[in-house]
């Protein structure tokens, strides 16, 4: 008999998990781009919306539309590796009560979306002007044939610039009602990004791209250089699984969107209305933008993170340091800290005077 409870509470319990997944639905939609000024072209845009299953979908849930980094494509917002601690979209659809959906994508020239012949023409504005069409669609009921009025913008550093961008603009902000910036603060360290760009080399040498059709200018980290978790990643706060995994996954980029970004955006974020909150996510050790022996660049806490940042936005800030963790806030042990503090941030928003709303 008591064979028999246990076998029964098993089951219970595999049924409840079941019933709390997620589901994400593959959708491909055309934006335009005017990359050579030769006039607009048709370019595909992979997308994966997705929800909590038995959720019935209305105009009052908040959407996050989630941006990755460089060299980083979908995968970084739903980590394929033990999705539990490391898929950011699991976590806040199964902790958000139902309030929340995503809308995940491969950026342009990223994964499976559209590439052009030459990345170079791919610039901060041109990844701008994509998510102000994804933001169009999610607003014209093209997802599920419901107008969502409630966008938040959840970014990963060059991920986080393109939000910046989007929401510095008065046309493409109008659908914006926040932005969750992880891995981003205007005043970097110099050594570590020196160190970053030595790491870069053609994709099209890379084992991984080498047989796929890449653009030739694009560029890759270099697998056979330690730079890709020593700048990425605090190891002592990673699982060593994760960082191969990484490898594994790691998408192309161009010199032009990274550099064109950055160049333009401690100017632009200053254009963010107080309409567009704004949390900061900052890994304690990410030594892109962090150095724990310079009081100037420390992420040690929250204060510290507004204190950098509060010359730099009109806007109201918050900020979350999560602690120990290096540039990729979402691929170390304690991700689900974060995560939970994003829930938070965004549960709280009223969305009554956001741009979404004029």
């Amino acid at each position: 008999m008591l064979q028999i409870w246990i076998l029964l509470l098993i089951f219970i319990g595999s049924f409840n998990l079941a019933s709390a997944t997620v589901q994400c639905d593959k959708k491909i939609i055309q934006v335009s781009l005017n990359l050579n000024d030769t006039g607009p072209i048709s370019y595909p845009i992979v997308t994966w919306f997705c929800w909590k299953n038995g959720t019935v979908l209305t105009a009052n849930q908040t959407i996050h539309l989630t941006i990755s980094g460089f060299t980083y494509d979908h995968t970084y917002w739903d980590f394929p590796y033990q999705p539990y601690n490391y898929s950011y979209i699991n976590y806040v659809i199964e902790n958000s009560n139902e309030n929340i959906a995503v809308l995940n994508f491969d950026r342009f020239g990223v994964g499976l979306s559209g590439k052009p012949l030459f990345a170079s023409t791919i610039t901060g504005d041109v990844h701008a002007f994509v998510i102000y069409q994804l933001m169009e669609k999610l607003s014209q009921g093209y997802y599920h044939n419901i107008s969502f009025p409630k966008i938040v913008l959840v970014g990963h550093a060059l991920g986080t610039e393109i939000a910046l961008i989007v929401a510095s603009n008065n046309v493409y902000n109008q659908y914006v009602c926040g932005v969750i910036a992880t891995g981003f603060l205007h005043l970097i360290n110099p050594p570590s990004f020196a160190s970053f760009f030595a790491s870069l080399y053609p994709a099209v040498d890379d084992p991984k791209f080498k047989n796929q059709l890449v653009p030739a200018d694009s560029l890759t980290t270099n697998p056979n250089t330690t730079q890709r978790q020593d700048l990425f990643y605090n190891i002592q706060d990673a699982d060593i699984k994760v960082i191969d995994k990484d490898e594994q996954l790691k998408a192309i980029g161009s010199a032009s969107e990274f550099t064109v970004a950055r160049l333009f955006i401690p100017i632009e974020t200053r254009n963010i209305p107080t309409t567009i909150p704004i949390l900061i996510v900052m890994g304690q050790r990410d030594i892109l933008s962090c150095d724990l022996l310079n009081i100037t660049l420390s992420c040690n806490d929250a204060n510290t993170i507004i204190n950098r940042e509060k010359d730099d936005y009109i806007t109201n800030i918050e900020a979350y340091v999560l602690e120990n963790s290096g540039h990729d806030v979402n691929l170390h042990r304690n991700a689900r800290d974060w995560f939970q503090a994003a829930l938070d941030w965004s549960n709280k928003l009223s969305f009554q005077n956001c741009g979404c709303s004029k």
